[in-house]
């Protein structure tokens, strides 16, 4: 019988292998086969493809680690983790893919956006700027990162990493308004220190988390009659009358929450053992947009003020 001689049987591992155009010629015979084991089709001696049952695939589909697609799993597990947002689209710039924070930035879920075309999203961060960047390193196929303001959400700030994807292209984003609004703020003060160091008549001192003083200008001794040798190292409570101490308490307390200091008057104890009222104003200092100290400006209280 044709179909018997046809099968070729590798009695080293027990395979049945049969050629691809006799599976064509007599498929019902061969699928029937395949119900009691695997069956390797071969083309020109070499397999190529192996038949196998529903019931057969469902075992090794168990037996597998994980099972079959356990990957795929796994990788939604930990984009839903992630911190940043991420968006994937197809090789047309369909959607393919939201994870959890990118569905809370944007209020929508994947099955709600999902193929749907870039140009064609009812959420999402594509201004035409960022659309444009997309479509480039889609046809380029090359990483760009790139920062800019929220086209959905005006006054947030977004920072981008697009990349090729498979055939498609993938976005990892974050909200970074915060960060920017401190670097912002860092700059600011660093000017605002520049300006009033020109201007003169105002001391800039800088202390360290645990109020210790660090730095200082020349002013410093023409309001004090200290030092900064005189008062590196020394707590600045420590140079406070003590009927001031509680209100100068609150007040540094105060500092690193606060984008601005309200400003205080003290009395502050100088280099003879007096007192004079003088005016703070405060800003913390920010290190990686973390407070490490803050900034104190310095001025005189006229008597009539």
């Amino acid at each position: 019988m044709i179909v018997r001689n046809a099968v070729q049987d590798d009695k080293s591992d027990g395979r049945t292998s049969v050629p691809a155009a006799e599976v064509i010629r007599n498929f019902g015979y061969w699928q029937h086969r395949a119900l009691e084991a695997p069956l390797f089709i071969t083309h020109h001696g070499r397999s190529r493809v192996v038949l196998v049952s529903v019931d057969q695939y469902d075992r090794l589909k168990a037996a597998s680690p994980g099972g079959v697609g356990s990957g795929e799993v796994e990788l939604k597990q930990f984009l839903d983790n992630a911190a940043e947002g991420f968006i994937a689209y197809d090789a047309e710039l369909r959607l393919l893919q939201l994870n959890k924070v990118a569905e809370d930035f944007f209020g929508a879920t994947s099955a709600e956006v999902v193929g749907k075309h870039v140009e064609n999203l009812d959420v999402g961060p594509i201004n035409p700027d960022i659309l444009s960047r997309v479509k480039r390193v889609h046809e380029t196929r090359e990483t760009m990162t790139y920062q800019a303001p929220s086209h959905i959400f005006p006054g947030r700030y977004l920072s981008l990493r697009m990349f090729p994807y498979g055939r498609g292209t993938a976005i990892l984003f974050q909200n970074v308004t915060e960060r920017e609004r401190l670097r912002a703020q860092a700059a600011t003060a660093a000017s605002v220190q520049r300006a009033v160091q020109d201007v003169g008549k105002i001391a800039v001192l800088k202390f360290d988390g645990w109020r210790q003083m660090y730095a200082a200008d020349g002013y410093l001794t023409e309001l004090t009659g200290f030092t900064l040798d005189d008062l590196a190292g020394v707590r600045l409570i420590n140079c406070v009358a003590p009927e001031d101490r509680v209100r100068a308490q609150n007040f540094f307390d105060e500092i690193p929450s606060k984008d601005k200091s309200d400003g205080v008057v003290l009395n502050v104890i100088v280099k003879s053992g007096d007192t004079r009222r003088l005016r703070l104003v405060a800003a913390p200092i920010l290190r990686d947009f973390m407070p490490t100290g803050f900034m104190v400006l310095v001025s005189p209280v006229e008597a009539d003020d």
